[in-house]
């Protein structure tokens, strides 16, 4: 019996996966069930490193800086939305979107 799937369903699979490796990985309690060379040292040097990094700082600077823009944008929404919304797009500011 041959089992066919299509594009969507490989997608959404893959992302369950993903989804569920890293909810182990922020539950996990310490590294000693990561097998894969790199994903221990990802978890060891970035995920759970108590280090602060000289980019931390910029990011964050760079944070703040999209909370307080009120620039307006043209949003368009590809997703489910309203069916009484003709006009799949709006105006919206950068600090809503943040």
């Amino acid at each position: 019996m041959h089992v066919f799937f299509n594009k969507h369903t490989l997608q959404a699979l893959f992302f369950h996966r993903v989804k569920s490796f890293f909810r182990y990985l922020l539950n996990a309690k310490n590294a000693h069930g990561i097998h894969s060379p790199f994903i221990y040292e990802l978890y060891n040097t970035v995920i759970r490193s108590k280090t602060h990094y000289y980019a931390f700082d910029e990011l964050l600077s760079y944070r703040k800086k999209i909370a307080e823009d009120h620039t307006q944008l043209s949003l368009i929404d590809l997703g489910a939305g309203s069916s009484n919304n003709i006009i799949p797009s709006r105006l919206v500011r950068v600090s809503d979107i943040y």
